[in-house]
């Protein structure tokens, strides 16, 4: 079988490289920038103690989801929400800790004062919270657009 010549694997690189660049641009922006903008908005969201809440954590097959309900008031109303924050707390909280949220939910929420019924138990995440894989993928995506650049030394 003959060789594949330097140009041709280079386009296929190439491609290979925009394509991770693709990927990783797209899971920077929903794991990465957009939770990242929704913390810094709600900065200056008040907080209200909540009337009612209830978080409920369900194990199926080794997966933990968490159910987020609560009530507070604001403004003269009643409002319900159900984030408990801008990711789903399973990612970046251990079982442990979310079975824990069950007997200790948080006891206010933060509620956005020019749209009340957009509301937040916890606005502030830690940084193993952020999806870090899209930044990986646009690194290995910019390393192989580069070595894919490269000019073959001639022979």
């Amino acid at each position: 079988m003959a060789a594949t010549p330097a140009p041709q694997r280079n386009g296929r690189i190439a491609v290979l490289a925009i394509g991770l660049l693709f990927i990783g641009s797209l899971k920077t922006c929903f794991g990465v920038a957009q939770p990242l903008s929704e913390v810094i908005r709600a900065r200056s969201w008040v907080l209200v103690p909540l009337a009612w809440g209830q978080v409920q954590v369900l194990p199926f097959h080794g997966e933990t989801s968490v159910k987020v309900a609560y009530r507070y008031e604001f403004g003269g109303r009643t409002l319900s929400g159900g984030r408990y924050a801008f990711i789903p707390p399973n990612s970046f909280l251990s079982a442990e800790a979310l079975f824990a949220l069950q007997d200790h939910a948080p006891a206010a929420c933060y509620v956005n004062p020019s749209r009340p019924s957009e509301s937040v138990l916890v606005r502030d995440l830690p940084w193993r919270a952020y999806s870090w894989t899209g930044l990986a993928l646009l690194l290995c995506g910019a390393l192989l657009l580069l070595w894919s650049r490269r000019v073959p030394k001639p022979r």
